[in-house]
């Protein structure tokens, strides 16, 4: 992940705190992380999902283990029967 250095410093904007304090916070890094998230897709379609055993069955479906393709998060994924 890449970070953005805050090392920055505009003395004429800000007046004089505590040396400390300031030290830390100039010399400190944010991670720049709005710029490398993708943006979600609204809608998840079977083919996202690999899907494994079923967890459970009930009246309005069936609920498998499932890990997204793109993402690699194991999810319950719930099919309904229409």
């Amino acid at each position: 992940m890449s970070e953005v250095n805050t090392s920055q410093s505009n003395n004429a904007q800000h007046p004089q705190g505590n040396s400390e304090n300031t030290a830390a916070i100039q010399n400190s890094t944010v991670p720049a992380t709005s710029q490398q998230q993708k943006p979600r897709s609204q809608t998840w379609v079977i083919d996202d999902f690999d899907i494994g055993r079923p967890l459970g069955k009930g009246k309005f479906g069936s609920v498998f283990v499932a890990r997204s393709k793109e993402e690699k998060v194991i999810v319950a994924l719930k099919v309904s029967c229409l």
